[in-house]
């Protein structure tokens, strides 16, 4: 899938193939997920986006080509990758905190990316993960974004010792993924949406309560359910209504993880900061996940018997693919998550 400029229809055709690097790999991609954030930099909201462009950043595939320094792999190994590729060396990286990597490439967006038969994976001795058979390919790619950014959004940017109630704006793919994780854990937790069948699939996923963002009685309803102790809210789905949303109905000392990207200026008048400075309310941002925490998560999936898979709604091709990457910011995703199989 190739476009040579911003919000032109892109086209599927044959381009070269990428080149392998002495540090890199190609993998031949098997599955790829449709992401917002792919959309998102075909608007030209991304700035390290240069045309022409191939987009995609959630895969999983098998090894079909080496450079020279690279070790540890094979060929033919099936294998993932988180979409942050980091340089494995600095400061954060040695950290393992590498989702912040100062020097990290991103394929899909720093270089083309897995709407594509191949890929390269940069620094691939570091960003590589081996995959257990068991483990699928539709499976794996979600790890690299969607449920891999959730996992390290409820994990590790929240606080280690919750009380109260935490709620999800935004039922796609991220914010399923969160309701799973948190339930798992044994939180209580309130969905948000304006799509009702979004909030019924939320249900089924764990979630404690829904309600309806456009509710008139929306922080009164909040503050009858949680007793007062909403204490971390999610934001996965982007917007600064949100945002503000959260701030008014956060508990005293509560957390707000904001995961979706916010493109462009925020609208005057929409943040109030009052409360956030009087409550010592929290403002976190949440971007990917590390590859060091790669064990963590899959120790999680096995221990609660999750499988990322599930979220998967629909498996097309890639030739059937232009017309639902266009579409996505106006389809429904509540059912879950689109996926190209090769």
């Amino acid at each position: 899938m190739y476009y040579d400029t911003f919000g032109k229809t892109p086209v599927i055709e044959h381009v070269e193939d990428p080149k392998c690097g002495p540090d890199s790999v190609i993998l031949r991609v098997r599955a790829t997920g449709l992401c917002l954030s792919d959309w998102h930099g075909w608007q030209g909201h991304d700035p390290d986006i240069f045309l022409p462009h191939v987009p995609g950043h959630e895969f999983a595939g098998e090894v079909v080509e080496m450079g020279a320094r690279v070790s540890g792999f094979s060929l033919g190994q099936r294998v993932t990758s988180p979409f942050i590729q980091a340089c494995g060396a600095c400061q954060h990286c040695l950290a393992h905190q590498s989702q912040v990597c100062a020097h990290q490439r991103q394929a899909g967006f720093t270089h083309w990316g897995s709407f594509a038969e191949f890929v390269e994976v940069p620094n691939a001795s570091y960003n590589l993960i081996t995959l257990e058979e068991h483990i699928s390919f539709g499976a794996a790619a979600l790890l690299g974004c969607r449920f891999g950014t959730a996992f390290h959004a409820v994990m590790n940017r929240t606080q280690q010792q919750r009380w109260g109630w935490s709620m999800v704006f935004g039922c796609g793919g991220v914010g399923q993924a969160i309701i799973q994780i948190e339930r798992a854990l044994g939180h209580h937790v309130i969905a948000v949406d304006r799509k009702e069948s979004a909030l019924l699939h939320a249900q089924k996923n764990g979630a404690a309560h829904t309600l309806n963002f456009d509710d008139p009685d929306f922080a009164e309803r909040v503050k009858v359910l949680t007793e007062g102790a909403l204490q971390t809210t999610y934001d996965a789905a982007g917007s600064y209504h949100v945002l503000q949303k959260s701030l008014l109905v956060l508990d005293r000392l509560g957390r707000h993880l904001q995961i979706g990207l916010l493109p462009g200026a925020a609208p005057m008048g929409t943040l109030s900061l009052g409360r956030l400075i009087s409550h010592e309310l929290e403002l976190v941002g949440c971007h990917g996940i590390s590859r060091t925490s790669y064990n963590q998560l899959m120790n999680f999936l096995a221990l609660h018997q999750l499988d990322p898979a599930q979220m998967v709604h629909s498996h097309i091709s890639l030739a059937e693919s232009v017309d639902d990457f266009t579409n996505m910011h106006n389809q429904s995703h509540d059912a879950g998550v689109t996926m190209i199989q090769f």
